[in-house]
């Protein structure tokens, strides 16, 4: 069985050269029914190798339980990738970054107050060794070495830009190592010498990740690994949005010369990514840091939540169409290895355009009992990993009493995300985590029911990891601490049906449930158009498409068409202030990601 050689100057499989020409998918960001369009996409192109992360939160949602269903099933995507001739860079973690919730770490690492993670922690090792047991059954049959499709498996992820434990590094090699993983091992870091110091493993591949600056990148690859090929782990041909920021796009001319530069230079390259995907649910995660596109004198470190897409301007875009950085960077590698000019022509995509009329509607205030999973009594606030919560919301409430009425203003210490705040169940105001905004103050009398809604909106995904959601530290009326709370889960994960009834009139600024039917075309993409809505998510006969908000830039959300019957399909939109007046949902043919953000909305 064949099993991959890395040299100074080339690789080689079954003894022969090989011309590692790979770009990521991610099997779990787009749903199975396309996975075989995007991977025809792939080897038009000329791709050689796939490489895709494995996502650790979404296989073990739970301690101990496992799911490798739907889009999840890394057995049926490995196959249809050895079918279609592709080699496969798997990138099993434990943590992956990839702009997702907690970086790919499974959010109830964060239950345990003492919780440490990428770092050789006891308890810490002892549920990554679990984990990789399991999606090892899972993958292992699938190595090279075995007749399967993988090629290398790839040891955690940039870990130079983090710790310094290399431990931890060195255990989770010999993990592989003792799991029967007997394909090369590489790891992938910046470029910079610190990078390569802290991430990198000796006698293991480094990859550098960069943008465009290829001669630099392999440079100081090749002096700090004169024995191994150079290897673009993460060429980053896009980059992923952010709320309430301009949407980046990458020139694709700049794009394309820097991709076949790799192997002008002698080097090999992964693009970052090949196919766009889609955040489905609560996936997606956050930044810290400054936005991209500072207002005039603001250089602020904050709280930076990311889009529902990962299109990412990506060669492929989230819903499988080839973009022109595509076809620009195809034309020239096959100049490059001599192959005959091709046309440019996009494959055919249908798509629908649909109009849904929302005729039934569930308060989440008066229906708590129905959507909420638990409820708790606590003297404090504290974050829903404290209750075993991992994604959706969580509201705390308190009955005031004594000195803590009057008019006061409501401050909120530890916020993480986005909290609404209502007085006896009227909205009076909003706060968002580092976020400047007008105080919420009130007038609060003996007996009131203060309560406050937070989402989470997306773990911190790179950088400092530790971010629990909802209230950490305490919420004041005026300089008094507000003590003795009831606290309910929300992990909008449905556990008991909803109870709709027919829409009487918008309540603005109620957190509600929207419900329509409607007919569709079976198979065709569709995408939800936000506009005329403000905040919430979408789901699609049952299945969370992902969050919007009005701020922009991305203005729909796609829709897979394998979601959609002929009959007789649902629609549920949870709305946190107001629904359009008309009622009625739209969908387009087009993806709007790139549309002018709307500031105002921000908070």
């Amino acid at each position: 069985m064949s099993c991959l050689k890395v040299f100074r100057d080339r690789l080689e499989l079954d003894g022969k050269c090989f011309e590692l020409i790979c770009g990521d998918f991610h099997y779990f960001r787009t749903l199975p029914g396309g996975w075989r369009r995007r991977l025809e996409l792939a080897v038009d192109f000329g791709l050689t190798a796939i490489q895709t992360y494995m996502p650790w939160n979404q296989h073990e949602p739970e301690p101990g339980c496992f799911d490798f269903t739907g889009r999840l099933d890394l057995d049926a995507f490995l196959n249809l990738c050895q079918e279609y001739g592709l080699k496969v860079m798997l990138r099993p973690g434990p943590y992956i970054c990839s702009e997702m919730d907690f970086g790919g770490l499974p959010w109830w690492l964060l239950s345990d107050p003492l919780a440490a993670v990428r770092c050789m922690d006891d308890r810490y090792i002892a549920t990554v060794d679990r984990y990789l047991d399991a999606v090892g059954r899972v993958f292992l049959p699938h190595l090279s070495t075995r007749g399967g499709c993988i090629i290398a498996v790839c040891v955690e992820n940039e870990y130079g830009s983090y710790g310094n434990d290399a431990a931890y590094l060195a255990h989770l090699r010999d993990k592989y190592r003792s799991m029967g993983v007997d394909v090369p091992l590489y790891t992938t870091d910046g470029y910079g010498a610190a990078y390569s110091k802290y991430g990198s493993i000796p006698g293991i591949w480094a990859g550098v990740n960069y943008r465009i600056e290829t001669e630099i990148a392999f440079a100081a690859s090749r002096e700090a690994r004169p024995d191994q090929i150079p290897f673009a782990g993460e060429y980053w041909n896009g980059r992923a949005a952010h709320y309430d920021e301009t949407f980046f796009h990458r020139a694709p001319e700049e794009i394309a010369r820097g991709f076949v530069r790799a192997y002008e230079l002698g080097g090999c390259l992964n693009s970052y990514m090949f196919c766009g995907g889609t955040n489905f649910g609560f996936t997606s995660g956050a930044n810290y840091g400054k936005t991209f596109s500072p207002r005039p004198g603001d250089d602020r470190q904050i709280y930076r939540p990311l889009v529902t897409s990962y299109d990412v301007d990506a060669m492929v875009s989230e819903d499988g169409i080839p973009s022109e950085k595509y076809f620009l960077t195809r034309d020239l590698l096959d100049t490059f290895f001599g192959r005959a000019p091709r046309p440019h022509v996009r494959p055919a995509h249908p798509t629908q355009e649909l109009s849904v009329r929302l005729t039934e509607a569930c308060d989440l205030l008066d229906n708590l009992d129905t959507v909420s999973a638990g409820v708790f009594e606590s003297p404090v606030p504290r974050p829903m990993e404290y209750f075993g919560q991992g994604y959706g919301f969580i509201l705390y409430t308190a009955t005031l009493h004594g000195r803590c009425v009057g008019q006061e203003t409501v401050n909120i210490r530890g916020l993480a995300d986005r909290a609404l705040i209502y007085r006896n169940g009227e909205y009076i105001g909003k706060y968002f985590r580092d976020r400047e905004s007008a105080s919420v103050t009130s007038e609060f009398g003996e007996g009131d029911r203060l309560s406050i809604l937070v989402e989470n909106f997306g773990r911190i995904s790179f950088g400092e990891l530790y971010d629990r959601k909802g209230i950490n530290e305490a919420v004041l009326l005026g300089c008094r601490r507000i003590f003795g709370w009831e606290i309910r889960t929300l992990p909008m994960d449905f556990r008991k049906p909803l109870r709709y009834t027919p829409v009487s009139g918008i309540r603005q600024n109620r957190p509600t449930f929207y419900r329509g039917m409607f007919d569709a075309q079976a198979g065709v993409d569709t995408c939800f158009e936000v506009n005329g809505w403000g905040k919430g998510f979408v789901r699609i006969n049952g299945f969370n498409i992902g969050r919007y908000w009005c701020t922009g830039p991305q203005m729909s959300l796609y829709v897979p068409g394998e979601l959609l019957k002929d009959k007789d399909n649902t629609l549920e939109v949870f709305e946190l202030h107001g629904a359009p007046e008309c009622l009625t949902a739209q969908f387009g043919g087009i993806l709007r990601l790139t549309a002018p953000v709307a500031p105002e909305h921000a908070i």
